[in-house]
């Protein structure tokens, strides 16, 4: 079986964090796996070990790819811009139309599917499931295709090989107003109050120097620039030892997010053994049971989340334990063993229902 998985992007982000996974997940099965991006980017530097097994380029451009190699199925993850020319791809291989994204604007053109032959719609968790079912479900089925973890993060858990002094508070994502970094912000000024040796680590980018500049200036409001690292992004292979070191020095990783497909960055967190605290909404409570795999917090509330993380601060066998237990779901629901059954039947019902 030849699938092709085509995304818009190819940036350091997490749909390319499962793209990764997916494809050395499949080396070695009866799956044969590429994945195809509309415009290139520094996300390259994570397939460099799959290499072969990525292109990059226009539709037009993926058409003459298709022209050499038979695909009995094309999975597009919100990439629309490939539908007009589905049609052309010799063989007629099954469509699957991924949703990933929690940008509402992003999914607009869900709307305008009914010309396509869609054999599925995948979604990562249940919480997606439920945001797009109710104008798909007519078109085609909707179901639940699990997330693979990537390797790195579920290797064994290694003690971070340098002293850290002051506890590490993690955040990824965007800086923008989903990703609600102003709320982090917030938390991190109360956790201050209480802790003021307090580091907060954000590793994420925005639209610019407007959003460094936002960020300074909403962290020297708060008083928090000398508890401030921020990176831009890290090297991908850098990310499972940046965990680690949030976790050896008594820290939590902390989600902030107003609206998450499934939560990727907090799922990788999870797996590295960190404690995690999470808004109670969305996909989060699907792999995040309170009190035993991490906290969960009032949405919005600065002051629940903030009394959350401090909860953990001041309680090592809680972070210990919270750690393994959330390390443990991971494995059992996310890792390559666990979750590469979902996507191999997945993809053999689209093959025989195209």
């Amino acid at each position: 079986m030849n699938v092709l998985f085509v995304y818009k992007y190819l940036t350091l982000g997490g749909v390319e964090s499962v793209l990764r996974a997916r494809l050395r997940a499949l080396e070695g099965s009866r799956v044969r796996a590429s994945a195809w991006f509309l415009a290139d980017g520094p996300g390259r530097i994570m397939f460099k070990d799959v290499k072969d097994s990525i292109g990059v380029g226009s539709p037009r451009d993926l058409l003459h790819l298709t022209d050499r190699i038979r695909f009995d199925v094309v999975c597009t993850i919100d990439t629309e811009e490939i539908f007009p020319v589905y049609a052309e791809i010799p063989g007629s291989p099954g469509l699957v139309i991924e949703s990933h994204s929690p940008y509402r604007e992003n999914r607009v053109y869900l709307r305008w599917l009914k010309r396509l032959p869609v054999g599925a719609f995948w979604v990562p968790s249940q919480h997606q499931a439920e945001q797009i079912g109710r104008r798909l479900k007519h078109i085609a089925p909707v179901r639940v295709v699990p997330n693979i973890i990537g390797q790195a993060f579920l290797a064994a858990i290694r003690p971070f090989p340098e002293p850290l002094s002051r506890p590490r508070l993690g955040w990824v994502g965007r800086l923008d107003a989903v990703k609600n970094w102003a709320l982090l912000l917030d938390v991190a000024s109360r956790v201050k109050q209480h802790n003021p040796s307090i580091e907060l680590h954000i590793i994420g980018h925005g639209d610019g120097h407007r959003s460094e500049r936002n960020l300074y200036q909403a962290a020297k409001k708060r008083d928090l620039l000398g508890n401030l690292r921020w990176f831009d992004g890290l090297p991908p292979s850098a990310m499972p030892r940046w965990l680690d070191a949030i976790r050896d020095s008594g820290g939590v990783v902390v989600s902030t997010s107003r609206h998450e497909s499934f939560g990727l960055s907090v799922a990788e967190a999870m797996a590295r053994a960190c404690p995690v605290v999470a808004p109670n909404a969305g996909p989060f409570p699907g792999f995040i049971e309170g009190g035993e795999h991490g906290l969960l917090y009032k949405p919005g509330s600065s002051k629940d989340a903030a009394a959350k993380v401090l909860q953990l601060l001041h309680d090592a066998e809680a972070r210990k334990h919270l750690g393994n237990q959330a390390r443990q779901r991971v494995l059992a629901e996310f890792s390559p063993q666990a979750a590469l059954p979902h996507l191999i039947r997945a993809l053999e019902t689209a093959v025989s229902s195209a």
